[in-house]
C-alpha cells in the first residue's frame, strides 16, 4: 500500500479525515494508471495526517470515460501553463536585458 504523508493543499483535510472520501493526490503514475506529475483525486483513507490511496476499486466504463476526461483536461491545463511559464521567462530574460543597456 501506498502511504504518504500529506504535503500539498490536502494536509488539513488529512489530519480531520478518519474515513474514506477523495482528495486531490500528486500522481506518481503507478495508482489506477493515472500519468506521472498531475492532482488528481483519488479515492483515500485518511488517518492521523497521513492518507493512504484505496486501491483495486474497480470502475464501470462510464467511471472510466469520466477519468480519461479529467486527465485529458489536466494534461492540456498543463501544457498551457508550462507554455505560460516558458514566455514569461522569455519575456522576462528580455526585460532584463534591455535594462541592463
Amino acid at each position: 500500500s501506498r502511504r504518504r504523508h500529506t504535503r500539498s493543499a490536502s494536509v488539513s483535510w488529512a489530519r480531520r479525515c478518519v474515513q474514506e472520501t477523495a482528495i486531490g493526490v500528486y500522481t506518481d503514475g503507478e495508482a489506477y494508471g493515472i500519468e506521472k506529475d498531475l492532482y488528481f483525486a483519488y479515492p483515500v483513507m485518511c488517518k492521523n495526517g497521513e492518507y493512504e490511496i484505496v486501491e483495486g476499486l474497480k470502475w464501470d466504463t462510464f467511471a472510466k470515460e469520466q477519468i480519461d476526461i479529467s486527465t485529458k483536461e489536466l494534461l492540456a491545463e498543463k501544457a498551457t501553463l508550462l507554455e505560460a511559464i516558458k514566455q514569461q521567462s522569455f519575456l522576462m530574460k528580455n526585460i532584463l536585458h534591455f535594462r541592463q543597456k
